[in-house]
């Protein structure tokens, strides 16, 4: 599911960095209330799927394994709450992967950075030479 959803986003689509960033961190952050807090019981699949696309669109193509096993933790938690053994398990794995998909994130984010505002510039470049 994740592989398609980034087909889809990041490649067929070509969203710009900007763009993807916003989008990404807007449904994560109002994917995490109703994942905490959920209001009805089915709408917890919902706001996963939410989750899962914010992260596709922040993180870099590597890590979508992280975020597959992110994705699958956070399921297996609710679907078992009845056991304080595989909740505290399951909060350490889901912490764990979080922090794979932050580490090393910086220097694709001054990457991508870097791509965008070098394609601002030859766009700008290209577009304000005089015609001769």
């Amino acid at each position: 599911m994740e592989y398609k959803i980034l087909r889809s986003l990041r490649f067929t689509q070509k969203l710009p960095f900007i763009i993807r960033l916003f989008f990404g961190v807007f449904f994560i952050l109002i994917s995490s209330i109703p994942i905490i807090l959920p209001l009805f019981p089915w709408s917890l699949l919902i706001w996963i799927f939410i989750l899962v696309v914010g992260t596709l669109l922040v993180v870099s193509p590597n890590k979508i394994r992280h975020v597959i096993k992110m994705r699958k933790s956070i399921v297996y938690l609710f679907m078992n709450l009845h056991s304080k053994k595989i909740i505290k398990h399951k909060i350490y794995d889901i912490k764990t992967h979080v922090k794979d998909i932050i580490r090393n994130e910086d220097e694709v984010f001054k990457k991508e950075v870097k791509i965008h505002i070098w394609e601002i510039l030859e766009n700008n470049v290209i577009k304000t030479k005089p015609k001769a």
